[in-house]
């Protein structure tokens, strides 16, 4: 199976082209969806969340408070730092077992959707590296307008990742998506077609 690890940075539209590569019927593990599963109530991560940061952190009816944790660690770096040590070994648990479990369908390629693909070393569990791509200042106002933040803010957030030029520097393909969803499709559909189906139509060397 090959697997394609998907990244990109904040609001350069990774989630479109995860969707996009989904509906031609490549399986996808979504990091974000893992990343809230083992930070729901009663889960392990999410005492030590809690130990780390205190109770404040929680909702009244015991659920993470994910604003409040984000605030957080946008605000302080070095916790930033704390939140990822406390969940890097119950992410790399889950993303194994789901890696394995798309395996045995027998599917011939998979995605790896990470956001901190390069930061937390996941490139080097992938085949394939794939960056969604845009410029800061689409990035910005992407954010300003999705997130309702102020410039500072959303610059803040920005710097937070690795850069997303630097990302695409370190990728096998790059999808730039600062433009309309048909071009990113179009790009996409290239892809495809000139990476995976040829390398279908290979023979089996086993």
């Amino acid at each position: 199976m090959i697997l394609i690890g998907l990244t990109g940075g904040i609001a350069t539209g990774k989630s479109a082209v995860s969707k996009a590569l989904r509906v031609r019927g490549i399986p996808v593990i979504d990091g974000d969806i893992v990343a809230r599963e083992i930070v729901e109530k009663g889960q392990p991560a999410l005492e030590k969340i809690k130990e780390a940061f205190g109770p404040a952190i929680l909702r009244a009816d015991g659920t993470l408070d994910r604003q409040k944790l984000g605030k957080i660690i946008f605000q302080e770096p070095h916790q930033r730092y704390v939140l990822n040590g406390i969940m890097r070994p119950y992410l790399q648990d889950t993303f194994r077992k789901k890696i394995a479990e798309v395996e045995k369908t027998g599917t011939f390629a998979a995605v790896l959707d990470i956001p901190l693909l390069f930061e937390e070393g996941y490139h080097q569990w992938v085949d394939v590296i794939m960056v969604v791509y845009a410029p800061v200042e689409v990035q910005r106002a992407r954010l300003m307008n999705r997130d309702h933040l102020d410039k500072a803010e959303a610059d803040r957030r920005i710097r937070a990742q690795m850069p997303v030029s630097r990302k695409a520097q370190l990728a096998d393909v790059v999808i730039d998506n600062s433009g309309r969803p048909e071009t990113t499709e179009r790009q996409i559909d290239r892809w495809v077609k000139r990476y995976l189906d040829k390398k279908r139509q290979q023979p089996n060397k086993e």
